[in-house]
């Protein structure tokens, strides 16, 4: 569990890094803004679920529990922190994120983790979530390069390692915006 938010801690402080807090304006916005969006936030939605490769519409449909696509950056990254600050309110509900796509590599585990970060408003402080794609999947081939802008639903999840609880987000697919 430790390396695990030891590695959660390096994705973020790279994306930091990467993100240059010091340059006005520069970067991209990585959570679109929505202003009348926060009403919709908990509402429970129809959404179509894509495959990740296109924008055909799936036959699956998924209700949202929390939707953080419909937020303000700001908000978001609010929300995302309280995410962090009591995920066990979160369990079982199904979030759906957009964020950049970061990978690391466990060096013992011999292992990628992946994980979507999230911005705030000013791009300097980030936060990140890790993110579990089900089914038979090889790195690099079927993930982006890190930095790509990934939007995804599932369900948040925790799991027990070493003593230590963690928490993730399992999911079927993840689009590249």
């Amino acid at each position: 569990m430790r390396k695990r938010i030891i590695a959660l801690l390096i994705i973020s402080l790279i994306s930091s890094i990467l993100s240059g807090c010091s340059e006005k304006g520069s970067g991209k916005s990585v959570i679109q803004d929505n202003t009348s969006s926060e009403d919709n936030y908990t509402s429970k939605q129809k959404n179509d679920v894509n495959d990740g490769e296109d924008d055909r519409n799936d036959d699956k449909q998924q209700e949202i529990d929390v939707d953080l696509t419909v937020l303000s950056s700001t908000m978001v990254y609010a929300e995302v922190f309280n995410i962090m600050l009591e995920p066990e309110s979160y369990l079982k509900k199904t979030i759906k994120v957009r964020g950049e796509y970061y990978s690391y590599y466990h060096e013992e585990k011999q292992e990628y983790y992946h994980f979507i970060v999230i911005a705030d408003a000013t791009a300097c402080c980030q936060q990140g979530l890790e993110f579990i794609l089900l089914g038979e999947h090889q790195y690099p081939d079927d993930f982006p390069v890190d930095g790509t802008e990934i939007e995804l639903t599932g369900i948040f999840k925790s799991d027990v390692e070493d003593e230590l609880t963690y928490y993730y987000i399992e999911t079927n697919s993840f689009n590249i915006i």
